[in-house]
């Protein structure tokens, strides 16, 4: 046998349903005096007025999750009691966060009763991601409308996501293949746009030209791919960066990143992702400074990671003692984690160069904290 206890939030109309079995309830507390409870099997609505109709609220979704009003195309929606002119008017609007997920809602404060209608809104939060709402509508006579909004996002990958082409001489060419995939197991992905931010902005060019063979206005079906190039051809010195653009008729998202260096000092330094690891326990992993240019660099001191569960060996850097990176020469450390709670973790450590600031000077720390399991 299970029980509950429901709060009512103010006088109006309830519905009571279990879909597995009967089910009973009683009512208490309608004054500080009452000391019994009441079988709670009358159907008690507002008979003084004609309204068998539901509250009508209007939306219009986007391709991109946003809800936005038929009328005004803002995204304050309206809902309103039917039927108009003779409604019980508005009882109450309840956000059911236990089956919705990636939405905020809100709607304006109104008086059970009183009003006929009333607005409303439901933000994405990551447009990105799957999202759902369910939300409820009544009014005094009883009547409800239930919506059940589902937004299905665009589930595409870009390998690698990431690429740096080296530190190249004046006059070199260079090309690196890429895949864009569709991920989703059930939805078409209808691509319409393919190219590099310089091209989409109308920038300086970077250097970097964007090839495919097949037509950009095609349809990616679930779990298929395409291939294309980007070259860089080193025209002059320096650091050169450009972005990898993908749209649809909806939106256009920059997925990847390239990046370039023509005769010209440069270090990268790797990430650290300890993905998911149980509370208390110490992992440990190896990060990456190397040193991609044609000359030597120094690093001359580090700035610290703020959180606890990421510790590492003392550096002992600084102007009067660096360390030294001659080209092609890499230093590695270890970088440990420790989660004390069940959340996720994420954490920069800074690298102070003598003459690398436009270079990448930091690693990256993440990870996830999981509670012991026990296995039967």
């Amino acid at each position: 046998m299970y029980v509950v206890t429901l709060k009512i939030l103010n006088q109006s109309a309830y519905k009571i349903r279990c879909n597995s079995s009967k089910i009973a309830a009683y009512s208490y507390g309608f004054s500080e005096y009452d000391s019994y409870g009441l079988p709670a099997s009358l159907s008690l609505v507002d008979i003084s007025k004609n309204d068998t109709l539901p509250p009508n609220p209007s939306y219009n979704l986007r391709c991109d999750g946003t809800l936005l009003n038929p009328v005004n195309n803002s995204e304050t929606l309206d809902v309103s009691d039917l039927p108009l002119g003779n409604s019980s008017g508005l009882s109450f609007i309840f956000f059911d966060k236990t089956l919705s997920y990636n939405y905020d809602f809100g709607f304006e404060p109104f008086i059970a009763g009183i009003a006929k209608s009333t607005k409303w809104w439901l933000k994405i939060q990551n447009p990105n991601k799957d999202a759902r709402a369910v939300i409820t509508f009544t009014d005094r006579a009883g009547n409800d409308t239930t919506l059940n909004i589902v937004f299905k996002a665009i589930n595409l990958s870009l390998t690698p996501d990431k690429y740096f082409y080296g530190n190249l001489v004046l006059g070199e060419q260079k090309s690196q293949s890429f895949i864009l995939k569709n991920e989703s197991y059930t939805h078409p992905f209808y691509l319409k746009e393919l190219k590099l931010k310089t091209l989409k902005e109308n920038l300086a060019s970077k250097g970097f030209t964007l090839e495919y063979n097949f037509n950009p206005n095609t349809i990616l079906n679930p779990r298929e791919s395409v291939s294309f190039n980007v070259t860089f051809r080193a025209t002059q010195k320096g650091e050169f960066r450009d972005s990898i653009g993908v749209g649809d008729t909806c939106f256009f998202n920059y997925m990847g990143l390239v990046w370039a260096s023509v005769e010209m000092p440069f270090v990268y330094t790797s990430d650290v992702d300890f993905k998911q690891g149980v509370i208390g326990k110490k992992y440990s992993l190896t990060a990456t400074i190397k040193n991609f240019g044609k000359t030597s660099v120094q690093i001359t001191g580090v700035k610290k990671n703020k959180l606890a569960a990421f510790t590492f060996d003392d550096f002992l850097f600084s102007p009067q003692n660096p360390l030294v990176l001659n080209s092609g020469e890499e230093y590695n450390f270890e970088v440990y984690f420790t989660p004390n709670a069940e959340k996720k973790y994420i954490d920069t450590i800074e690298f102070i160069f003598d003459k690398l600031p436009d270079d990448d000077p930091y690693c990256i720390l993440t990870g996830e904290g999981l509670k012991p399991f026990l296995s039967a």
